[in-house]
């Protein structure tokens, strides 16, 4: 990663300061913007120009939840933004020699994007194991999948996601011998029957998740203490990465999907366990004044989030079922043209890792099925990955 800044005329390019910019009409949700950007992009540390481009922005469509984007065009090509409620989040600029950015959030420092994202999926206690393993294996083979431009993860993903950001994989490993988890009887077949009848009659995804987030404050479970515990001692590594990653959680008053970073000033071993918190199983976690839920409420991948990057790979450590595969397809379809490669748990891993991925026994099982698979996927890997 380079730091670079980007600059209008010799100023910091500042979204929140900027208002002769971007003058926004909240009753029609857009934001107008007035005049072509002379931009430069220069190097922090040297101060060389690296490039300069002239954008002119017409108008901005913000939509209702911050997990909305959508594509926009800028003199023909196209760039992504997210709306951030008091801000917007540029999420890259595709089919010009300007770099992409990995944020605007009103600082002068970015992280130069590349190519790659790796989004790493929720599937449990086992789901870490298998995981671990077949990034493992796809290392052994010469595959390194560790180090991409953006890891974005959710619950069982946000763990390894925290795990591999922090060059931890051989210690998290070693962790799958520990005794340190809570054994809980989940059957995720009825789990998901469960969450479809919450879902009925929910007027859309925001209502539902603040069903979710209800029902999962008034279920009997551990203390928050006794869980975010047992997720500490998951990650070798407490402090969060300089590597680009991204954590996802609910809200539980609002239903929003919200995404912990390294700049959101909460803790990594809070952001995992809220990203971990899943409904009905694990009580929601306490992070300032809001409660959170697992990112997996809203989708097992929230492969969205990488939109803007030229290569994504999803790994998914949960065996297929109806409302995975449809949420991952609308998922897919918002990614746009980009390269896409999704990785899941095969029938025999499936079979491995058994009805209940909360269980700790199933993790060296799981490890084991998640370094079969390796081998198996590693050829297709290596030819998208590299």
């Amino acid at each position: 990663m380079k730091a670079i800044g980007v600059r209008r005329r010799g100023v910091a390019l500042d979204h929140e300061r900027e208002s002769s910019l971007v003058a926004e009409d909240r009753d029609r949700r857009r934001a107008i913007v007035g005049s072509p950007l002379e931009i430069e992009v220069v190097d922090e540390e040297s101060g060389e120009c690296l490039d300069v481009g002239s954008l002119q922005i017409e108008m901005v469509e913000l939509h209702e939840t911050s997990a909305d984007v959508r594509p926009l065009e800028i003199a023909g090509h196209t760039p992504w933004w997210r709306d951030k409620g008091s801000r917007m989040e540029w999420l890259g600029l595709t089919g010009t020699n300007l770099p992409f950015f990995d944020r605007v959030d009103g600082s002068i420092s970015f992280a130069l994007m590349t190519e790659r994202a790796l989004v790493l999926a929720g599937g449990g206690v086992a789901g870490i194991a298998w995981l671990l393993g077949l990034v493992d294996t796809l290392r052994a083979e010469g595959v390194d999948i560790t180090a991409p431009d953006l890891i974005i993860g959710t619950s069982a993903g946000a763990c390894v996601g925290a795990q591999l950001a922090t060059n931890q994989l051989a210690a998290a490993i070693a962790l799958q011998d520990s005794d340190s988890e809570i054994y809980v009887d989940v059957d995720l077949q009825d789990f998901i029957a469960k969450a479809g009848e919450l879902s009925k009659g929910a007027a859309d995804e925001a209502d539902l998740m603040r069903r979710f987030g209800k029902a999962a404050l008034d279920a009997k479970t551990v203390t928050e203490s006794e869980r975010r515990a047992v997720v500490a001692a998951r990650l070798p590594s407490h402090a969060w990465p300089e590597q680009p990653l991204r954590l996802t959680a609910i809200e539980t008053a609002s239903g929003e999907l919200v995404v912990f970073d390294r700049s959101s000033g909460v803790s990594l071993v809070d952001a995992v366990t809220a990203s971990c918190a899943v409904p009905l199983v694990w009580p929601p976690t306490t992070i300032g004044a809001k409660r959170y839920l697992d990112g997996g409420t809203r989708s097992f991948s929230n492969a969205d989030l990488a939109v803007g990057y030229r290569r994504v790979l999803i790994v998914i450590p949960t065996a297929p079922n109806p409302i995975l595969e449809q949420k991952l397809a609308a998922e897919l379809e918002r990614l746009g043209d980009v390269r896409t490669l999704v990785v899941k748990v095969d029938a025999e891993s499936a079979a491995t890792i058994g009805p209940n991925p909360l269980d700790p026994s199933r993790r060296k099982p799981a490890l084991d099925a998640g370094r079969r698979q390796g081998r198996t996927v590693a050829g297709d890997v290596r030819t998208f990955w590299t």
